[in-house]
């Protein structure tokens, strides 16, 4: 009885978590939805998720500094990708993409023959429209928390990939006009 009494407090506590994070996402503008990916690859980046940071002077949990996200970068033409586990809202994209494809020094084991990969060589794109967004926290919640399987896909018509500006913020594309961020990644 002592065990489901702290199973249902963390549970308890991890609602509350989700349910700020939620908030506090939605509140800047951005739009959340379920996980891109189909029930085959549901696992994929399941430890990938934004993270709510607290300020170090914080007087209650109530004060969030900021956000943080993963990112995820997709190589369609080499069936190719890579995380990069902490962003933050006001990194620029070209200094995150260079982390992975610098101008100069080694290219990544893929495309040693080519060596096509490189930042100046990019180019950088958005989905936009690719899932449902969540309608409310509940949803959100029963998505999150309670593992209700809520992967629905827009139907292909309807989604298209958008050009970035490498020199913009993580920020303007989270708050991209179409975008959900599916699964907070």
């Amino acid at each position: 009885e002592e065990k489901d009494k702290q199973r249902e407090l963390g549970r308890e506590k991890e609602v509350e978590m989700e349910r700020k994070l939620f908030h506090e996402i939605t509140s800047k503008g951005i739009i959340l939805g379920p996980s891109a990916f189909d029930e085959k690859h549901r696992n994929f980046g399941t430890d990938l998720k934004p993270e709510l940071l607290f300020s170090s002077q914080a007087t209650s949990s109530a004060e969030i500094s900021s956000i943080k996200w993963p990112l995820l970068l997709l190589y369609p033409g080499s069936q190719q990708s890579d995380v990069i586990q902490e962003t933050y809202e006001s990194n620029i994209v070209s200094e995150l993409v260079s982390l992975v494809f610098p101008d100069s020094g080694s290219p990544v084991f893929w495309d040693k023959d080519k060596f096509e990969y490189r930042m100046s060589n990019l180019e950088c794109y958005i989905e936009l429209n690719s899932v449902e967004p969540f309608k409310s926290v509940d949803e959100y919640l029963d998505w999150k928390v309670n593992k209700i399987k809520r992967t629905k896909s827009l139907p292909c018509d309807r989604r298209m990939w958008a050009n970035v500006d490498k020199n913009c913020s993580i920020m303007k594309i989270l708050k991209c006009p179409g975008h959900v961020v599916p699964g907070g990644v």
